[in-house]
């Protein structure tokens, strides 16, 4: 029998604000999870955890350490909105960063800990609805293929001079894009499936492009996971 999860990212905040997805998620009339629910978290509260603990909904805290001496870490802080009009210092503005924007590479450790007790898992969002059986998602992955992501991709095209296709133009300003086809569609990461081995994977390359790609695409073009 396959045993899956679903891990979906939040901090002490977003998880009260999680409720209407954990309750729809496990309503046998809407999502009817017969699995694992998981938060992976750079911060919790103990009154955090306590709830979720209340609710058998599992966690994950990572701060995400070895992101304090990215590169471009100071220069990321400096140019986000908080810092500049004075509401935050620069290290604040880094972790508010972090928390919106790096929080989804915590899955490569999640599943270092964890990933050999499932046959599949999703990575998500916390602001999701359930209105159907989710367990059809996991049943359409079938003996799941180690090779394959499951994903749905943005419903509106990527049009010329729209904001999408301003970021891929300025990829291709910085990067050499050789043989890489940007699609018409932007991937939505808000709910992905794979086996965990692969969701390591691809989170574990995402990570690298954080350092390997120009700074001016996180500083100036808004870049972030889901970008990448």
């Amino acid at each position: 029998m396959t045993k899956n999860a679903i891990v979906f990212t939040a901090n002490t905040m977003h998880v009260a604000q999680a409720n209407l997805m954990i309750d729809s998620l496990f309503d046998p009339a809407k999502g009817n999870f017969q699995g694992d629910l998981w938060v992976i978290s750079t911060h919790l509260s103990e009154q955090c955890q306590e709830f979720l603990e209340s609710r058998g909904i599992r966690y994950l805290i990572n701060p995400l350490a070895s992101f304090q001496s990215w590169k471009y870490r100071r220069e990321i802080a400096r140019s986000q909105p908080e810092y500049q009009n004075g509401k935050l210092g620069e290290d604040d503005a880094f972790l508010l960063y972090r928390n919106k924007r790096m929080s989804k590479l915590i899955i490569c450790d999640w599943v270092e800990k964890f990933g050999q007790n499932y046959d599949a898992i999703a990575l998500c969002d916390n602001d999701l609805y359930f209105q159907r059986d989710v367990n059809d998602l996991f049943a359409k992955t079938g003996h799941i293929d180690p090779n394959v992501v499951w994903y749905w991709q943005e419903e509106n095209t990527i049009l010329p001079g729209s904001y999408l296709w301003t970021k891929n133009v300025n990829y291709a300003r910085l990067h050499d894009v050789d043989g890489l086809d940007f699609g018409q569609h932007e991937i939505n990461i808000g709910f992905i499936i794979s086996s965990p081995r692969l969701m390591r994977h691809v989170f574990q390359r995402v990570g690298n492009f954080f350092s390997s790609c120009n700074v001016e695409l996180f500083r100036d073009c808004h870049w972030h996971d889901q970008d990448l």
